[in-house]
């Protein structure tokens, strides 16, 4: 009785507001849109202050003559989290991943000798996770979980790419650089960065997860 009203008022915060409201875990029925609470106005507008190059006259460094052989989508596979084969957006302009996760645009690829940003919803870890029917919403929901060793992988142009978590960040909003360069200037790391909200659920804080190629 003394708690509920304090919860309420916590989570009618700004600072809190929910991507997806929690929802009872009923078994024997899948979590339907329609039979759940959605922002599905919510961008990464964090993001938008970097998004100086169009789509079409992006070329990423370290290309050779100016030429890339970019795809439309590449693939990460977190074991971890159970995740396999969720779809990425190369060089996304939409600060609103709904269908997909995003490369952020200008930032690197995974064939090349710098950092590859991604960056996807997350919501309630209580909510399914729906990406293998197309709805990625609460793709990164349990990214937090990921811990210093724990291996996922990019599948780039049809060539698999290992990485192995190296640390974790979490920043305020305005804080976010997706083109900064996780580790000193002297160090060329291919590297990649995993980008959601955090605390799961609400829109507070950035959370980043860094890891580093190992082969």
């Amino acid at each position: 009785m003394v708690l509920l009203p304090i919860a309420i008022s916590y989570a009618k915060t700004n600072d809190n507001q929910p991507i997806i409201s929690p929802v009872s875990d009923d078994k024997s029925t899948d979590i339907a849109v329609s039979n759940r609470s959605t922002n599905d106005n919510f961008v990464f507008t964090e993001l938008s202050k970097e998004q100086n190059v169009d789509e079409k006259e992006h070329v990423n460094a370290f290309s050779k003559d100016g030429v890339v052989d970019v795809p439309e989508f590449f693939y990460v596979t977190i074991p971890k989290l159970g995740i396999y084969d969720a779809k990425i957006k190369s060089n996304s302009l939409e600060l609103n991943p709904r269908d997909a996760i995003g490369h952020f645009n200008g930032s690197c690829l995974p064939d090349e000798a710098c950092n590859t940003f991604i960056f996807g919803h997350s919501t309630f870890k209580s909510v399914k996770n729906n990406y293998e029917k197309g709805d990625y919403r609460e793709i990164f929901s349990k990214l937090n979980d990921l811990e210093y060793g724990d291996e996922f992988y990019i599948n780039y142009n049809g060539k698999d790419y290992r990485y192995m978590v190296d640390f974790s960040k979490i920043d305020e909003p305005k804080e976010v650089d997706p083109l900064e360069n996780p580790y000193p200037k002297s160090f060329h790391i291919n590297s990649v960065t995993l980008f959601t909200c955090d605390p799961p659920g609400t829109t507070k804080y950035r959370l980043s997860v860094v890891g580093k190629l190992v082969d």
